[in-house]
């Protein structure tokens, strides 16, 4: 089953002992099925006290485009839980799962959430003319910046208008403080449609004020400094993320307005995209390192280059963000496609006296319209002085690239030709439990098949890859058909052993996986690699897998082909017609059936693909010959 991540953010009630100490479960349901009960991860703190939002992130089997039910179940006492927020990484899609019950083991064990309704066969009915909404409030982390007055927010929209008191049920208070994240979920007046198809919701001002707050506010002050707030429609998934990052005071509240007439924004600005809006989707992932004391709590800055301009979107960051160890992924928008990833910048605002540093382990950038993958591996401290980097590594090829090799391996499959073997490999690696096996430095390999080679392709370099007893897969790309494999070729740069040395690396066996036809290739080696490209080692590949048949290819073409086509559309391009078969060679011996990729994230686009040519009859794959016995590595020549 193919796998996918999902980031889970769970809102706990703002009443009476609404918290729990106990362990929360969920499971996610789709037009692909349920993946199964899955446990968010631990994180410090009170992760579901009262009225706190904490963000998690979970892998499982990817359920489909649109998750339709949430369950969720607790191990402790009892829990209150608001609501619980679901983002499907790969396609960026958001959906809501109001609950608003309680859950405990010895009264209602689990909850079945049903999106944008609530708790199944007992959902509260939203009044006529009303939408659910969720607002999000993140305070400025700056000193003195939180307030004890009373906070309310005014929306404004086509449909008309509501004024909401974002009431802090609390005893003492604990509301609007430093750094902190708060999230109210209410019923208001509807003001705009959105859109089913891309989930854009015109509205028109936002207005965040403050005023009274009695005694406690007259003696703590009542001005507030905001960085960002999210208003989010309960029903569609909608949201629309304002970023502030200034002072709200009594008589000078701030306000952002969208411009009359050609549906720009003045003043209002969306965070997750530093002000753009746009069709053309990113995801980019921010790994921390795990060395003591990598996280920070600084305002992080990245800037990407893409074939003529660098782009500096804004990185929406709370309590949490940038942890030592930590994954964070953002999900960003421009107006028009980056092209081709040739550079990022990174840097950080340090505080204090003694400064602030940080490490950043990697950052991965994943253009959802276009289907690529880029990885810019890091590895060191960043300053204030910042850090740049040159071109990354290409992990994953886009849609219009997997579409035209799914083309050609369609026509070399029915003429029996053997399928070319460039486009993406997925390669795993399985570390020994021997004493010792694991290591930190860089592995690299080279892929060596009937028509030549690849070039080398280092994989990610990490302190929590390749441990002891450890299965690590990485994705890379190769650009040329090397024909049928025939040898793997493994070594590592020495690097990470310390002053006492220590970089040997006991490796059991390594898989190779062709994406588009899932053809699969193992070597066993089971001993040590001692180091540089002179000490590797080199070692037969045994085909283990032959492939998919021609049928599942078509299919993977033609979803290829339509989110090829979705890309191109929104750059104003004509999609590319599909490629007449290849004329028929003499047939060649062993034709390698065909398997099928990761799925395509589809992406955010209102417009609709060009229809998909239907696909040919299915022919059935020729049986591949019993693997030869895997020869004793030998030594690889520099």
């Amino acid at each position: 089953k193919k796998l996918a991540k999902y980031s889970v953010t769970v809102h706990t009630s703002d009443i009476r002992d609404a918290g729990t100490d106990g362990d929360v479960l969920v499971e996610l349901t789709g037009p692909n099925g349920s993946m199964g009960w899955t446990a968010l991860p631990e994180q410090r703190g009170d992760a579901f006290g009262r009225g706190k939002v904490s963000e998690f992130t979970i892998e499982g089997t990817d359920v489909g485009e649109k998750i339709e039910k949430c369950s969720v179940k607790c191990s402790g006492v009892k829990w209150h839980c608001a609501l619980v927020e679901v983002r499907h990484e790969r396609t960026g899609d958001t959906f809501m799962f109001p609950c608003g019950e309680w859950i405990s083991e010895d009264a209602v064990p689990e909850r079945v959430l049903i999106a944008g309704i609530g708790v199944e066969g007992s959902a509260k009915k939203t009044g006529e003319g009303q939408r659910s909404y969720v607002v999000t409030t993140v305070t400025s982390s700056d000193d003195y910046s939180g307030t004890k007055a009373d906070v309310f927010i005014k929306v404004k929209g086509p449909k008309g208008e509501f004024k909401h008191t974002l009431v802090d049920k609390t005893m003492f208070g604990a509301r609007f403080e430093t750094g902190e994240t708060d999230a109210f979920t209410f019923d208001a007046a509807d003001v705009a449609d959105v859109d089913p198809n891309d989930k854009s919701w015109p509205i028109d001002e936002v207005t965040l004020g403050v005023s009274g707050g009695g005694m406690m506010a007259s003696m703590m002050g009542s001005d507030w400094k905001l960085y960002t707030v999210t208003i989010q429609d309960i029903a569609t998934g909608a949201e629309l993320t304002l970023v502030c990052d200034d002072w709200v005071k009594d008589d000078a509240p701030q306000v952002w307005r969208r411009a009359d007439g050609e549906g720009k924004t003045s003043g209002l600005r969306v965070a997750s995209a530093s002000g753009d809006d746009g069709d053309f989707k990113y995801r980019v992932e921010v790994v921390t390192g795990s060395k003591r004391n990598s996280g920070t709590d600084s305002q992080v800055t990245i800037s990407l280059k893409g074939d003529a301009e660098w782009w500096t979107p804004t990185l929406i960051q709370t309590e949490g963000t940038f942890e030592t160890g930590a994954t964070d992924t953002f999900m960003l928008s421009r107006g028009e496609d980056l092209g081709t990833m040739t550079g990022m910048k990174l840097s950080h605002k340090s505080g204090g006296m003694f400064g602030d540093k940080w490490y950043c382990d990697k950052v991965r950038v994943f253009p959802i319209t276009t289907g690529r993958q880029w990885v810019f591996e890091v590895n060191d401290w960043v300053d204030d002085d910042g850090i740049e980097l040159g071109a990354p590594t290409l992990a994953t090829a886009g849609y219009e690239k997997k579409a035209e090799r799914a083309a050609k391996a369609i026509a070399c499959s029915k003429v029996g030709e053997f399928i070319p073997t460039d486009g993406e490999f997925k390669l795993t690696f399985y570390t020994g439990a021997t004493s010792g096996a694991g290591t930190d430095a860089v592995v690299s390999v080279q892929l060596v098949g009937a028509k030549g080679k690849s070039g080398d392709m280092e994989m990610d370099q990490s302190p929590e890859l390749f441990d002891g007893k450890s299965v690590d897969a990485f994705t890379r790309v190769v650009e040329d058909d090397l024909g049928d494999l025939a040898e793997i070729r493994v070594w590592h740069d020495g690097s990470g052993g310390g002053f006492f040395g220590g970089s040997d690396w006991f490796m059991d066996k390594v898989i190779v996986e062709h994406q588009l036809t899932e053809r699969t290739w193992e070597a066993s080696h089971g001993d040590w690699i001692k180091g540089p490209r002179a000490k590797g080692v080199s070692l037969k590949l045994a085909a283990v897998k032959t492939g998919i048949t021609l049928e599942g290819l078509e299919k993977k073409a033609a979803d290829f082909g339509a989110s090829a086509g979705k890309g191109k559309a929104l750059k104003g391009e004509a999609p590319a017609p599909a490629p007449a078969p290849a004329p028929a060679p003499a047939p060649a011996p062993d034709p390698t059936p065909v398997a099928e990729p990761e799925p395509a994230p589809a992406p955010a686009s209102a417009l609709e693909p060009a229809p998909a040519p239907a696909p040919a009859p299915a022919l059935e794959p020729a049986p591949v010959a019993e693997p030869a016995p895997v020869a004793e590595p030998a030594p690889v020549a520099e």
